[in-house]
């Protein structure tokens, strides 16, 4: 288990961690290395410009492209049982279908070691952050008490006034980017 830092959230050393090979693979050939080392950045970089683009270019092809591939990999595991187990074409399918769904479990559960590290540090950087913000929510409570008390009812109406004024652009604009993000989602 990877000790939690006890400082602020570190990024670099976070996604070193993640997006490196260990000791035994750099071991297992600079063949390998390199295939795994150039897939892992190339799906670290399509998912860059997947949101850079808001994956509406990049979007439909990489869903072609994972689909042949993944129809490419049944095809070739269903020969494979077929000739090495002597099946019939019913029983290599349900042999690929099984075989699918322990890889797809077994992914699954490496994305869960590996992100349950992330969601860690995640949480303990939110929750400092958070007593940070109460604590000057409150100093700052108590400072525009102070200073509305301090009013009398002539500016009050009119700090009121200035108040909704400036409070109405920023509502429109948090409205129309959540409208676009809601767009973007259906």
């Amino acid at each position: 288990m990877i000790k939690l830092t006890k400082g602020s959230l570190n990024w670099h050393s976070l996604l070193g961690r993640i997006f490196t090979l260990s000791n035994s693979a750099k071991n297992s050939g600079s063949d390998t290395v390199g295939l795994r080392l150039g897939l892992l950045w190339a799906s670290a970089a399509v998912c860059v410009a997947g949101l850079l683009f808001g994956f509406d270019l990049i979007g439909q092809a990489l869903e072609s492209v994972l689909t042949v591939l993944f129809e490419y990999i049944q095809e070739n595991l269903e020969s494979f049982y077929r000739k090495s187990f002597k099946l019939d074409l019913y029983h290599a399918q349900m042999a690929t279908a099984y075989t699918g769904f322990l890889v797809f479990i077994g992914l699954a559960l490496f994305l869960f070691r590996k992100f349950s590290v992330v969601y860690q540090e995640c949480q303990v950087s939110w929750r400092k952050e958070r007593e940070k913000f109460l604590e000057l929510w409150f100093k700052h409570c108590e400072n525009i008490k102070v200073w509305w008390n301090g009013l009398d009812q002539f500016n009050k109406f009119f700090a009121t006034i200035a108040l909704v004024v400036l409070a109405i652009p920023v509502v429109s604009i948090v409205c129309f980017a959540l409208g676009k993000v809601v767009a973007e989602l259906v």
